[in-house]
């Protein structure tokens, strides 16, 4: 990544952008545009229906166009879709990079990365979960074919996608793709310094699931202090002698553990990690536990996370889904992780697209082996029942 991010006055051609990165928060643009390497000016015209706004660049061999959705939502993002498809069709798929909901009986934890890929059953990585009939006792019933099957197999991402998406995955918490992703903050870092420390660091923050290991460090602290007043009785008892050889080492532990503590705040790397599989997307906030968990337990693999616009982008062109965790979709809530969250979510997009050449991309489909196809799809007419309890 380049020093700055810089600016391209000759641009190259429109038919040259193959890939479309889309966001539905300002923050989430900001994240992806700090991991541009350059931005280009381009003049072109559009129709006079298409009200989106884009931003064109560039990461590594990859011509990008990107879009911040008005409004979040399903019908937002296949609105803009629609306009985009036709303002730009050499798009071949999208990336929607932004925040999500994890799911912590998951082991998802905020600050995580979650990635969209088909799973058992014959979802292809999305399950729109609003998609069904609404029954009793506040039971939504999914239809399979209607609410997750995502892209139909002719329609999937090229071979050269998924290969590269599959090595990533297999990949998982391995040095690689963390590398990757610290390299990445590091290099925001020093290009935009006003982004330190709230984009590209989490230390500050707060993750209530992961409280009792605080609870732990404490009361592993109190035994510390009360093994060191054990060792100045002894000390007390034993006179100089015992004072010189248990000072001394305690000395020489100290010195050790100041200098480890100096190296691990000079080279503190942050822990990443990436999940792959299912996620759920629907036009609803989930801010309940409760129908988080049986949203999850629906399925047979799980859900790792919830968001609200790929669901609106799925029928219409191949996409990956990479969402940065920024709350628990309970009634805890907040904003605080979105930044970091948005951030992370964004260095992953980049390690993915450095990870694909040019040739990746254009490589043509093989209806052979992926997961969940048109055939098993239209076969398997499922129907989820998941019990919300929704209350009208």
């Amino acid at each position: 990544m380049s020093p700055t991010t810089t600016t391209r006055k000759n641009p190259p051609p429109l038919h040259t952008y193959k890939i479309a990165y889309i966001t539905a928060l300002p923050k989430e643009q900001t994240a992806v545009l700090a991991t541009f390497d350059s931005i280009h000016h381009h003049q072109f015209p559009t129709p006079l229906t298409d009200k989106n706004t884009y931003t064109l660049g560039c990461i590594s061999h990859h011509n990008i166009v990107l879009l911040c959705l008005p409004t979040m939502g399903t019908i937002a993002a296949a609105s803009a879709v629609t306009s985009l498809l036709h303002t730009f069709p050499s798009i071949d798929f999208v990336i929607l990079v932004g925040v999500g909901g994890g799911i912590p009986s998951n082991g998802v934890r905020l600050g995580d990365v979650v990635v969209s890929v088909p799973v058992s059953g014959g979802y292809g990585g999305v399950v729109a979960w609003d998609r069904g009939m609404l029954a009793e006792d506040g039971v939504v019933v999914v239809d399979q074919n209607k609410g997750g099957a995502g892209r139909r197999l002719k329609e999937g991402l090229g071979l050269g996608v998924r290969r590269v998406l599959d090595g990533l995955k297999h990949d998982g918490d391995s040095m690689v793709v963390r590398k990757g992703i610290n390299g990445c903050l590091d290099d925001v870092e020093e290009r935009f310094p006003r982004l330190v420390p709230r984009w590209t660091r989490c230390d500050g923050l707060k993750d209530p699931v992961l409280r009792r290991w605080r609870v732990c460090s404490y009361l592993w602290l109190v035994g510390w202090v009360v093994w060191k007043m054990i060792m100045a009785s002894v000390v007390e008892l034993l006179g100089l002698w015992g004072f010189e050889m248990v000072g001394s080492e305690f000395d020489g532990e100290m010195g050790k553990g100041k200098m480890n503590r100096a190296r691990a705040r000079e080279k503190k790397e942050r822990n990443i990690r990436v999940h792959y599989g299912l996620i759920a997307s629907g036009n609803f906030v989930v801010k309940d536990a409760r129908a988080r968990d049986a949203l999850s337990n629906g399925f047979e693999d799980g859900i790792l996370c919830v968001e609200m616009e790929a669901a609106g982008v799925m029928d219409q062109i191949p996409c990956i889904v990479v969402r940065g965790i920024c709350d628990y979709a309970d009634s805890g809530k907040n904003k605080d992780w979105q930044e970091y969250a948005a951030m992370v979510a964004a260095a992953y997009a980049r390690v993915l697209l450095e990870s694909l050449s040019p040739e990746d991309v254009d490589m043509v489909d093989d209806t052979g082996d992926i997961p969940g196809g048109s055939q098993e799809l239209e076969e398997s007419g499922t129907l989820v029942g998941l019990n919300l309890g929704i209350q009208l």
